[in-house]
């Protein structure tokens, strides 16, 4: 028995330009999830923020030298991301002294009721004319 040389035809349609077709051969691409590749690239694991949480904030790192001294916020912010290494807050820009959110400025932060953190910020974003983001990083101690 003699084998068939003939190459099968292996055409394919393609579509008229301008029709918004896509051409057969052409490989689909699939959407990656948004949440799945921010993961990727963290260093470490987020904390799940599951309701409104408002922290208190402070310029004056005085508090953290003056033992037995209760801690007063200047600034009300809404958590929005936290991680043990630091976290992401919301300002509102009506309130003056958020004009000190500079990069590098040092700071503390209380989320949680007996637990006060100095941190720094790393990072400043205006979301609008009324909003602010910052990211700011925990100092180990």
């Amino acid at each position: 028995m003699a084998k068939s040389t003939a190459k099968k035809s292996t055409k394919t349609k393609k579509a008229a330009p301008g029709s918004g077709k896509r051409n057969r051969a052409t490989k689909v691409k699939t959407a990656k999830d948004a949440r799945r590749v921010i993961s990727d690239r963290r260093y470490e694991a987020r904390k799940l923020v599951t309701r409104l949480t408002f922290i208190g904030f402070s310029f004056d790192i005085s508090f953290l030298q003056l033992p037995g001294s209760i801690f007063v916020p200047q600034l009300n912010a809404l958590l929005v991301d936290q991680s043990a290494g630091g976290c992401s807050l919301v300002f509102m820009r009506a309130n003056p002294l958020t004009a000190n959110l500079i990069v590098g400025n040092t700071c503390i932060i209380q989320i949680e009721p007996e637990r006060v953190l100095k941190a720094s910020i790393r990072w400043v974003k205006e979301l609008d004319g009324k909003l602010v983001n910052a990211g700011f990083e925990f100092e180990a101690g």
